[in-house]
């Protein structure tokens, strides 16, 4: 009986999507700013062009701006300087310019905003959401920083935090298709699929053209096991923006479920023409060669992984399992063991690296990886098989 050609793929190997991620939101922030006009719904930060946001800023400035004075020229300027070097990515000297401003206009929400940004893309989020709150203070209406602000929760996987502030929008702007977007992925992250495509819908109903909405709706009918119906979502992001590297990723992630690898394949390969270091696709694709069969070419995707990004877990795990499958267990351990020492309770990880250990006669250190697995997870089956298969080759050695 061979254990895992038959469990491991559902239980320990999970395929990412590009639109929100349950399991793990902290490297994909949604930085919004209160002086760009762009619609954004997924978590992740897209500009346009520097040329029109910069527009629209400026814009913005002069509204602010009536006053004709040296001061509130200077302010606008070194604005506008500001959030030049954000889209840049020059975050630390975006702040300094922005608090020049802000000692001389201590409640320029502008620039407190702006400020707020770079700090969440500092990954500083205490500081952020401080400025945030300080902006609010001033304007404790405005939907934009509302937004902002419960984004970064939304990324910090404080989603019931985030909804109150959602609200706090809507009940302002009731037709607000960035909160309602925004509640949705919430939602989505409590785990509340349904209640998050009512969401979805009602930010459709104001913007039917949003592709990261659109996307996002298919990620709840996913996660729902609605697959074909994601499918249906995914495509019409495609054909409004047939680059979308995340609607990409995500279509061939519910084809995957479909078994469809082949097809995933393809998605995931149009995924990486555009963007070629994406470490969730490489991964995915991976995973969708390995359950075709094709372990040494899913070994050269995870060991791309694992290049750009040395403890995705995923890989590791993804990588063992390929090695035990083309018979290398000894190297299967060492990559069990690496996804181990991120994540020492993952009962599946345990569970494999039994099923390697065992594969190599080493059965007594097997019982102990089987034992560890189901202390954590006492009804997993295949632990439990495993270790009865484990004991009785024991008591056959002990017989002859």
């Amino acid at each position: 009986m061979n254990l895992t050609d038959s469990w491991f793929w559902g239980q320990s190997i999970q395929i990412t999507r590009g639109g929100y991620k349950l399991e793990d939101m902290s490297n994909a922030i949604l930085a919004w700013s209160l002086v760009s006009t762009m619609s954004i719904f997924t978590m992740m930060l897209s500009w346009n062009s520097s040329s029109t946001t910069l527009f629209q800023i400026e814009a913005v400035a002069q509204k602010q701006g009536n006053s004709t004075s040296v001061h509130a020229n200077n302010n606008r300027n070194l604005t506008n300087e500001g959030v030049s070097l954000l889209v840049l990515g020059k975050y630390n000297e975006a702040i300094s310019l922005f608090d020049k401003v802000l000692a001389v206009e201590p409640n320029n929400t502008l620039a407190l905003t702006n400020k707020a940004t770079a700090l969440v893309y500092l990954q500083k989020y205490d500081e952020a959401l401080s400025v945030y709150d300080k902006a609010l203070h001033i304007e404790p209406n405005n939907t934009g920083i509302i937004n902002s602000k419960g984004n970064v929760l939304v990324s910090l996987h404080k989603y019931n935090e985030a909804i109150s502030l959602f609200d706090k929008a809507l009940a302002v702007e009731p037709n607000n298709a960035y909160a309602l977007s925004l509640k949705g992925i919430s939602l989505a992250g409590l785990y509340k699929h349904n209640e998050a495509i009512t969401l979805f819908d009602k930010a459709l109903a104001v913007d039917p053209s949003n592709v990261q909405t659109l996307t996002n709706k298919g990620n709840a009918l996913d996660n729902l096991g609605k697959h074909q119906e994601a499918i249906q979502y995914y495509d019409k992001a495609l054909a409004i923006q047939p680059n979308d590297v995340v609607a990409l990723e995500d279509k061939g992630s519910a084809l995957d479920l479909l078994g469809e690898y082949n097809e995933a394949i393809i998605n995931y390969d149009k995924a990486l023409t555009l963007d070629p270091r994406n470490v969730d696709v490489l991964y995915n694709k991976g995973v969708a060669l390995g359950k075709l069969g094709d372990y040494a070419q899913a070994i050269q995707y995870y060991d791309q992984t694992l290049s750009i990004e040395s403890n995705y877990t995923g890989a590791l795990i993804g990588k063992g399992f390929a090695l035990h499958q083309l018979g290398n267990n000894d190297q299967a351990i060492v990559y069990y063991d690496k996804a181990l020492t991120i994540d020492p309770s993952n009962a599946d990880t345990l569970t494999n690296k039994a099923v390697a250990l065992a594969a190599l006669q080493r059965h007594n250190e097997a019982i102990k990886y089987y034992d560890k697995a189901l202390a954590i997870r006492p009804n997993l089956q295949y632990a439990t098989i495993g270790k009865r298969l484990s004991l009785e080759a024991l008591n056959q050695i002990q017989i002859k």
